[in-house]
């Protein structure tokens, strides 16, 4: 014989023990157990009805369950078992405690998997979206990673509300500890955004990736990321001196394995280098006077005279680069005649495109040397 069940203030509990309704319940799980499931059915629809009417939430939900469960088994009933399953959702939503929130979680995970059956991709995404709302960060991470995947399974796929779940499951699983997952799923989407001309939304992904990988030690990457920010100006300017911050705070953790400042280089955008107001000047009477030019035979210097004289002055008869047949066979890259061992001095126009100011020190002017073979063939020969 069944225990009569009773609450705390000792009123009856209608759903329990020897009740009506507690007999309903056994009958209709013995018929589900025994494949019965017309008789389930409407069993459970009798026994749903008597406790919506006394508002049992917690033995609601479990019916409506039980009838979507036996609906989804009996043949052509998928879309009533899915409504079912949305009523026993919210009956225990209604019960206001974490119990209720799990079984309320384990029903949208069955209902998915309904929906998925069928191809109903966006409705599946958006129940994951209802339940992740009610369940703690790190569920909920799992959760609208979920329903990303099923707005990518459509077709077509709906790729910029993909990006939008995944970003939210970032931010939930940063909020829970998971920073690993975080910037998993932060960079997951990066590539959705690229090329796009959503600068504000490519800074928010870079700021948090950079965050997150400070936060767990990758300095190198974190350096990666704050290097594309630092150089926003289309940010607040208050939201530039905090990204400059981050920027200098990560160089300084992340110390000579990522950047040495005395022998190292480091590509960043800061000062803005103006390519048109580039000039460099000679001391040609330097080198002209230095022990080492007189020694070289005359004929040399005169060489290198040749193609800074114009043809009419020169008398020579040979082309140089201020004729205009010569300049437009010559190569694309124009280059100015130095002699080795010359000093030379290059101006550059430097511009801060940010609106904080900026402090620059201890700037050097690095040079590549590229040889060109016919030219010291010939200074072979001449010397």
């Amino acid at each position: 014989k069944m225990r009569l069940f009773k609450r705390k203030d000792g009123s009856e509990d209608k759903g329990a023990g020897d009740s009506p309704e507690a007999q309903l319940r056994l009958l209709a799980d013995y018929a589900f157990m025994l494949k019965d499931y017309e008789l389930a059915i409407s069993t459970y629809r009798l026994l749903v009805s008597d406790l919506k009417s006394e508002k049992i939430w917690m033995r609601l939900g479990a019916a409506y369950e039980g009838l979507g469960m036996a609906l989804f088994l009996h043949e052509g009933a998928k879309r009533d078992a899915e409504s079912a399953f949305l009523d026993s959702t919210e009956a225990y939503r209604r019960v206001g405690n974490p119990l209720g929130m799990t079984y309320a979680t384990r029903n949208a995970l069955v209902l998915v998997e309904a929906y998925r059956g069928r191809e109903l991709y966006r409705e599946a995404a958006r129940e994951l979206m209802r339940a992740a709302e009610r369940e703690n960060h790190s569920r909920a991470g799992l959760l609208l990673e979920q329903a990303a995947f099923n707005c990518l399974l459509l077709n077509p796929p709906l790729t910029r509300r993909a990006a939008f779940h995944m970003v939210l499951a970032g931010f939930r699983y940063s909020q829970s500890g998971q920073r690993e997952h975080a910037m998993r799923a932060y960079k997951c989407i990066q590539s959705i955004y690229v090329g796009k001309g959503w600068s504000f939304i490519d800074d928010h992904l870079m700021a948090a990736v950079g965050r997150q990988a400070a936060h767990l030690g990758h300095y190198a990457e974190a350096t990666k990321a704050f290097t594309k920010l630092v150089c926003s100006p289309h940010q607040p300017i208050k939201l530039q001196q905090n990204f400059l911050n981050e920027f200098l705070y990560v160089l300084e953790q992340a110390g000579p394995d990522v950047y040495n400042p005395y022998g190292g280089s480091f590509e960043l955008d800061l000062p803005v280098v103006s390519l048109r107001e580039l000039n460099e000047n000679f001391e040609d009477s330097r080198c002209n006077g230095s022990p080492h030019a007189a020694q070289i035979n005359p004929s040399v210097w005169e060489t290198l005279e040749e193609s800074l004289i114009p043809t009419e002055m020169s008398g020579s008869g040979g082309l140089t680069w201020l004729d205009a047949n010569y300049i437009a066979v010559s190569t694309k890259e124009i280059s100015n005649d130095c002699v080795a061992g010359e000093e030379l001095s290059v101006s550059v126009e430097l511009s801060n495109p940010l609106g904080i100011p900026i402090d620059i020190s201890r700037i050097r002017l690095r040079c590549d040397f590229k040889a060109d073979a016919q030219a010291l063939d010939r200074c072979r020969k001449d010397l």
